[in-house]
């Protein structure tokens, strides 16, 4: 595996991510524009038109201006790997400017005068139907079918095997041979396989705020809750695909194993990802509905707010401590975040964070 090669990975995933982020504002919500809650006479307003005009061209523009530098300094290791984030860094940059502009306007304008009162609004709850574990099956066999094969040449695997490969293919760290070390990329591989479906599961119960913004609002948010379920089910086996890659070359059972082979699994599932949410939207904004189509939707009233910015910090943390909820639609993207405000909520986060650490530590006591 070359630098060339790996430079050229990371400028192909960098330019995916970033021409998707650069639309994410004809993603969302109708309703929602830069994680503003905005009525319904001002969805296609002047102004938020151009907030849109400008975020998409500002993104468009600082991922094509840092593959630009990238290629101009010849895939530089350092640069190369901190590309993608810059982009990400950058494009929330924009993203906030135009938030914190548009929330001005609102306020100048009085987009909700005499519509800020509490109202009766309507939550889509989730289907009678049982979540199935069919979309993660796939996901499942794999991480089995790593361990099955490390237990049957376990006792072939060298008593130092590499664990780490450079830029150029070859390796960079070894370990002495261990269960731990052995079997650390498939527990990896497990524990975060049974983290995303607790997640689809959670995500398959979760009532969503429908958008009255758009014909349908209530099939169409049943549709974006079952899409994304799947998709988050489906998600394991690109992940474990690579996982398998990586053990097999760690054992020795796989050979000169070039770069794309090892990201080619990563690399579908983003294309699935963008493909999904872009065919989606965020609440199934962008799905096509016929009409007169009969509606099974479950709905249930509640006390609601018309306006429930003071709920979202940036216009992406939702901390409201009155809501049952552990899980929310994003403003800004396609898919959820979690209330900041719930105890659950704070406390899936903080797992989120510590297993990265303990992932680390693990590599470090392996190594």
């Amino acid at each position: 595996m070359s630098l060339n090669v790996f430079a050229e990975v990371e400028i192909f995933i960098s330019l995916v991510v970033g021409f998707s982020l650069a639309f994410v504002p004809y993603m969302t919500e109708k309703s929602i524009n830069f994680g503003v809650r905005t009525p319904v006479d001002k969805i296609n307003s002047d102004n938020i038109r151009k907030a849109k005009r400008i975020y998409a061209a500002s993104v468009i523009i600082i991922t094509l201006a840092m593959i630009s530098l990238d290629v101009a300094l010849h895939g530089i290791t350092a640069f190369t790997v901190a590309m993608l984030p810059v982009i990400l860094i950058l494009g929330f940059s924009v993203y906030l400017a135009e938030h914190y502009r548009l929330l001005k306007i609102k306020k100048q304008e009085n987009w909700f005068q005499g519509n800020d009162e509490v109202v009766t609004g309507q939550f889509v709850i989730a289907s009678g139907s049982k979540f199935s574990l069919i979309y993660a099956l796939p996901g499942i066999i794999t991480i089995l079918i790593i361990f099955a094969v490390g237990i049957f040449y376990y006792q072939h695997i060298p008593s130092v095997f590499p664990t780490h490969f450079g830029a150029n293919g070859l390796p960079n760290a070894y370990s002495s041979k261990t269960v731990l070390s052995v079997f650390l990329v498939p527990v990896i591989g497990a524990i975060t396989t049974a983290f995303i479906i607790i997640l689809a599961y959670a995500i398959s119960r979760t009532s969503i705020r429908e958008d009255t913004a758009v014909k349908y609002p209530g099939e169409r948010t049943n549709i974006f809750r079952r899409r994304m379920v799947i998709l988050l089910s489906i998600i394991p086996v690109f992940m474990n695909i690579t996982f398998a890659i990586s053990s097999f070359e760690e054992w020795e059972l796989i050979h000169n194993l070039n770069i794309v082979i090892l990201i080619a699994p990563i690399l579908a599932m983003v294309v699935a990802v963008m493909i999904i949410s872009f065919t989606t939207g965020q609440g199934g904004s962008n799905v096509r509905i016929r009409d007169n189509v009969p509606s099974g939707v479950s709905k249930q009233p509640v006390r609601d707010t018309s306006d429930d910015d003071k709920y979202w910090k940036g216009g992406v943390i939702y901390v409201n401590r009155d809501d049952g909820r552990i899980l929310v639609p994003k403003r800004f993207g396609v898919g959820f975040t979690f209330n900041m405000g719930h105890p659950v909520g704070i406390a899936i986060l903080a797992v989120i964070i510590a297993i990265p650490v303990i992932i680390l530590i693990l590599v470090f006591v392996v190594h």
